[in-house]
């Protein structure tokens, strides 16, 4: 679905669904036959037909949709979104029956939206795009790109340094997590896979890059770090990626430097006496750091997997 077709659906939806400008948190519905997850959080989100909508969500399962009936049954609105080509979750609320044919077109988004820096969004390549709901943005602060289809997208960041992401004696240089995430009509935040590197893997010895903290963990987002400009001497230039310049780190790096401390540091976190780490120069070779120039100055950066200190999950 192209933003033009996904603006005129979501502009003219004839599915009849409305939904409360804010969602009202509410307990589990007293279902026969359904077993909830006990820290799942329930909001009244609208109304259809006469029946209440009701968003749950639930942890690495993101967002389900119900309709609740005036005499307390429910059905699954497994498919909510139009266009959702992975179709239904297939794992979640036992006992309740689905929907798969009702969609919500006030809900139509695009299939793919541009973001920044030549980057591309695919909503739900592989996964339901309810999977990636979260009932908030997560973020320090979010700012409105404008509407996508029946949704707004926002850009979100946050600010770094986060004090529990520094072990002690390290220091974190100052620069700021971006991701984006689609603001839905009934309040839940479906996140983006942001990677303003995709593509740059082609860098010698890059094989598999990852966000600077190596954080995807469950469904939380992931941040992308947008590092403010350097000397020009910590950056050698080595390819191009969408007309943009592509850099690895050099040995006078901040971020480099900070990023081969704390992978150092992780051998300790884990325990581990006996593997040797790398030292910096072949970190810097591998290479540990690299970076898409991004257009609004600075450098979006991200490492090597194979030098990672990523300690969690």
């Amino acid at each position: 679905m192209t933003q033009e077709e996904a603006s005129l659906v979501a502009g003219q939806p004839l599915t009849g669904e409305t939904w409360r400008s804010t969602p009202v948190p509410v307990g589990a519905p007293a279902a026969a036959g359904a077993t909830w997850d006990e820290y799942a959080k329930w909001f009244d989100v609208g109304a259809r037909d006469g029946k209440t909508i009701l968003a749950v969500y639930e942890s690495m399962q993101g967002v389900s949709l119900l309709e609740e009936a005036s005499d307390g049954s429910l059905t699954w609105i497994a498919n909510p979104f139009p266009a959702d080509t992975a179709g239904p979750a297939q794992w979640s609320l036992d006992g309740i029956p689905e929907d798969a044919a009702q969609c919500y077109e006030s809900l139509a988004i695009p299939t793919s939206l541009t973001l920044t820096d030549g980057a591309v969004a695919t909503v739900s390549p592989v996964s339901t795009a309810t999977s990636r709901v979260l009932p908030t943005s997560t973020a320090d602060s979010e700012e409105s790109v404008g509407p996508r289809g029946g949704a707004q997208l926002f850009r979100l960041i946050d600010a770094y340094p986060i004090p529990n992401l520094v072990s002690a004696g390290h220091s974190l240089p100052p620069f700021k997590g971006v991701t984006y995430a689609l603001k839905t009509p009934f309040g839940g935040w479906l996140q983006l896979e942001f990677n303003p590197l995709d593509g740059a893997p082609a860098v010698p010895g890059a094989a598999s890059l990852a966000d600077y903290f190596d954080g995807m963990c469950a469904d939380n987002p992931v941040y992308q770090a947008l590092i403010p400009v350097t000397a020009a001497a910590d950056w050698k230039v080595v390819s191009k990626l969408g007309g943009r310049d592509v850099a690895v780190a050099t040995a006078s790096n901040p971020y480099a430097i900070e990023r081969y401390d704390a992978y150092v540091n992780h051998f300790a976190l884990l325990g581990d006496t006996t593997t040797v780490p790398v030292d910096f120069a072949t970190f810097l070779a591998t290479p540990g750091l690299v970076a898409l120039r991004a257009d609004e100055g600075g450098w979006w950066v991200q490492i090597d997997r194979d030098v990672s200190p990523r300690a969690w999950c």
